[in-house]
């Protein structure tokens, strides 16, 4: 009665050799230890960062504008004073000349007319190589030639806020100080990623075969699962990586607090430059007024041969000097105000005070 069941053939094929198939998995992160938050939360702070750094670029080359136009600006009307100083010492030694002839004056009278045109065309001469290259450099900045003569006047305004405006804006919002404080926190994201990589890893895992050929029934057609991952033992790096991130985070702080003391440092010592030079600027006038009545009075005695043809010219000279430093302060006012406006992160407000402005 065996003889049949001995005679069957009893095999069975478990998985046959040619065969495909095609799977999908999917891992779910459930705990990571804070993984995944730090790594997210320093991507954010370096993208912030890097629009500081960009913030603070735009703000430099915006004071660099500033100094290089007006510094042009300046350029251009000392010319224009040399220009005026060397026609009105042409025409003293014109009348210099006939008054010599007239027997009036003596000859070193003239003598001392013609040397001290000699020295304002060297004068002229120099302050139009100064215009040249102001001209270049500011076309450097510009991207484009400025041979033409610049529109914009030399400015000065009543008055500026109070200094603790300008410190208030410059520890709140100065890029400087907002990268500055940024590395401080993409540095503690750093420790949490070290603190992380001490802890384990836990997340669910689930598989599916979604497409498969030739391929056996005794094989399950998906899987669920939780899985755990600890490394117990390579060698305290990761301790040493965290004793390193404290460290670095200890001395960003530090870094950070002496940027922040620093910059408040600049803030006050710009406010204090541009405050004076506005003060400068309000002193020169009385200066000019004299200067222009000891002129006039210089003048007259020319005239009636009571004055000597140097006075009236040093005192035509010492007006054209006072004209000159007067919109050298109101430059050096534009200058420490595009400064204090940088220091503070308050570059884009430059326009403001350029509309409430006193020409020069």
């Amino acid at each position: 009665g065996l003889s049949p069941l001995l005679a069957a053939d009893w095999s069975y094929a478990l998985q046959k050799r040619s065969t495909f198939m095609g799977a999908a998995t999917i891992t779910q992160p459930i705990y990571t230890g804070g993984r995944i938050e730090a790594a997210i939360k320093a991507s954010e702070i370096t993208a912030n960062c890097a629009e500081y750094n960009l913030q603070a670029i735009i703000n430099s080359k915006t004071t660099m504008l500033v100094e290089y136009y007006y510094g042009t600006v300046l350029a251009e009307y000392d010319v224009k004073l040399r220009e005026s100083a060397v026609a009105g010492i042409k025409q003293h030694l014109h009348d210099a000349q006939a008054m010599e002839e007239e027997g009036v004056i003596p000859h070193s009278e003239v003598l001392y007319v013609q040397f001290r045109l000699s020295e304002a065309e060297r004068e002229l001469a120099t302050s139009t190589s100064k215009l040249t290259l102001a001209r270049e450099a500011l076309g450097r900045i510009l991207n484009r030639e400025c041979s033409e003569k610049l529109t914009d006047r030399i400015f000065v305004v009543n008055s500026i806020y109070n200094i603790d405006y300008y410190i208030e804006n410059s520890i709140n919002i100065n890029p400087i100080i907002l990268d500055a404080r940024g590395n401080i926190a993409l540095s503690e994201q750093r420790v949490k990623l070290a603190k992380a990589a001490l802890l384990p890893e836990i997340a669910a895992m689930g598989g599916a075969i979604v497409a498969s050929h030739n391929l056996t029934n005794m094989l399950p057609r998906w899987s669920i699962g939780i899985g755990l991952r600890l490394n117990i033992f390579d060698g305290l790096v990761k301790e040493r990586r965290l004793a390193a991130a404290n460290k670095a985070n200890e001395a960003i702080y530090t870094v950070a607090e002496e940027t922040t003391n620093s910059i408040t440092l600049i803030t006050e010592n710009e406010y204090y430059n541009t405050t004076n030079s506005l003060k400068d600027v309000a002193m020169m006038k009385s200066s000019i007024e004299f200067a222009g009545s000891y002129l006039a009075t210089k003048i007259e005695g020319f005239k009636e041969v009571l004055t000597p043809s140097r006075e009236l010219i040093d005192a035509q000279l010492e007006l054209q000097a006072t004209e000159l430093k007067q919109i050298a302060a109101a430059y050096d006012f534009c200058k420490s105000l595009a400064r204090l406006l940088e220091i503070s992160g308050l570059s884009d407000t430059f326009i403001e005070y350029q509309q409430k402005a006193i020409l020069l």
